[in-house]
């Protein structure tokens, strides 16, 4: 089962709109986001996207 990005804090919204449900996100977070959808249409799942973006976060540093 897929679960959403920003529940499993892999993408997390730096807005959202309590009377509609929308989730914002800032222009910093797109790097990010172009990872997410290179990997998921790579056919990852996304607890796998997670653990992949962490590590190469932690190489970064």
């Amino acid at each position: 089962m897929t679960q959403a990005y920003y529940k499993i804090g892999l993408l997390k919204p730096v807005k959202v709109d309590l009377f509609r449900g929308y989730r914002m996100y800032s222009e910093e977070q797109i790097p990010v986001l172009q990872k997410i959808v290179l990997l998921r249409d790579s056919k990852f799942t996304t607890l796998e996207i997670k653990d992949i973006i962490q590590r190469c976060n932690e190489e970064t540093y």
